[in-house]
Order: C-alpha cells, then sequence, then structure tokens
C-alpha cells in the first residue's frame, strides 16, 4: 500500500511539473525558477527598501517574493496564471506567516494594473518582454524599477546590466525616467503615470 502511494505520488509530481513548464510556454514563459544564488545576488545588486511595494509578473512558485518578504519585510504582488504554481504559492505563504506581506493573483500579468509598482520583477522569454514594453511605458510611473532576469527589454537601455560569472543569470535594471532607447531618445510618454497614493492596503485584503 505504501508503495503504491509513494508511486502515485511521484506520478502526480511529475505531471505537476510537466504542466508547471508547459503551461507557461503560453503566457510569457515555461516555469523556471530562479535559484537561491540568484535571488541572493539579486538582493546585492539591488538596493531594495521595507518601502517598496514589488510586483513579479509570472511568479511561479513566490520564492523571489519569500526571499524578500523574511528579509526585508516588503509588501509585494504575485501574478501567476498557471493554476497549479498559484495554489502551491498561496499554500507556502500561508504556511510561513506571510500572507500580510505577500498576495498573489491568479490572472495574465497583462491584464493587472501595474501603476502602484515601486519595482517589478520577471523572468519571462523576450516576446513577452517586448510585448510588456507598452505596458510599462503607460502604466508605471517615473522612478519604478524593472528588474529582468536574463533577457533585455528590446530596444531599452538599461541602467545596470550585471553578470557576475558564467554561474549567474544576467540582471538588467531599469528605470522609468531614465531608461532610454538604443537610439539615446527618451522613452515616449514616460510621464504619462503620474505618482499614485502610497495607501496600498486594499491590496491585501482576502
Amino acid at each position: 500500500m505504501f508503495v503504491l502511494f509513494v508511486l502515485l505520488l511521484i506520478i502526480v509530481l511529475i505531471i505537476f511539473y510537466f504542466y508547471a513548464i508547459y503551461f507557461g510556454l503560453f503566457f510569457g514563459g515555461p516555469f523556471i525558477p530562479v535559484s537561491k544564488r540568484d535571488i541572493k545576488h539579486l538582493a546585492k545588486v539591488f538596493n531594495f527598501k521595507k518601502e517598496d511595494v514589488v510586483y513579479e509578473l509570472g511568479s511561479g512558485d513566490a520564492r523571489i517574493l519569500i526571499y524578500l518578504a523574511r528579509k526585508y519585510k516588503i509588501k509585494s504582488v504575485g501574478i501567476e496564471i498557471n493554476f497549479l504554481l498559484s495554489f502551491w504559492s498561496k499554500l507556502k505563504i500561508k504556511f510561513l506567516g506571510l500572507d500580510k506581506f505577500i498576495k498573489i493573483k491568479r490572472k495574465s500579468f497583462f491584464q493587472e494594473n501595474l501603476e502602484e509598482a515601486d519595482v517589478i520583477i520577471c523572468y519571462l522569454m523576450p516576446k513577452a518582454m517586448k510585448n510588456l514594453r507598452e505596458k510599462f511605458i503607460q502604466e508605471l510611473k517615473p522612478g519604478t524599477k524593472i528588474i529582468s532576469f536574463s533577457f533585455s527589454i528590446p530596444d531599452w537601455k538599461p541602467i545596470i546590466v550585471d553578470k557576475p560569472s558564467k554561474k549567474d543569470k544576467t540582471i538588467y535594471i531599469y528605470e522609468v525616467g531614465k531608461t532610454r532607447t538604443k537610439n539615446k531618445s527618451k522613452i515616449k510618454n514616460q510621464n504619462a503615470c503620474l505618482p499614485v497614493g502610497r495607501d496600498i492596503g486594499h491590496l491585501f485584503i482576502n
């Protein structure tokens, strides 16, 4: 009976793994988790602040947001369309007692308004990054930082590019209002988003 249970568990985990990977191919990128090494390196490269409101587009199993909540007590919103990953994320967050810091929304990040974000984190495929450009321009307020693992935003010049070794993922950091296109002209409509209020409590109401 125990052997049957273990076998069934293995089958479920295999199904979960392939579902998580291939489902994401249709919505920005497959689920390829960022390593603990890369997360810790990001914390060294980027100066996170407790008052930052962080959005992660395609938050997967929420490991980055969990790290930020534990280390900096940062409030964050994870956008994840994959049912299994969003469900698993919520379970982990609840179990760790971090639900007052992290909210997971199961939806497409293209349907989420990002105007409240101070920091955007993403690890998405080039096509998704290209499609997000206009959304960033229209919704993000000046000063908002965009952090992307491995893939840059096409035609935008980052303020920081960091890759200390072959083992590390490249980190691209952009800032709305300072980031320029590669032809050195400023991003169009960079001031289209006016600063919004700092009351973000409504984001964490279940």
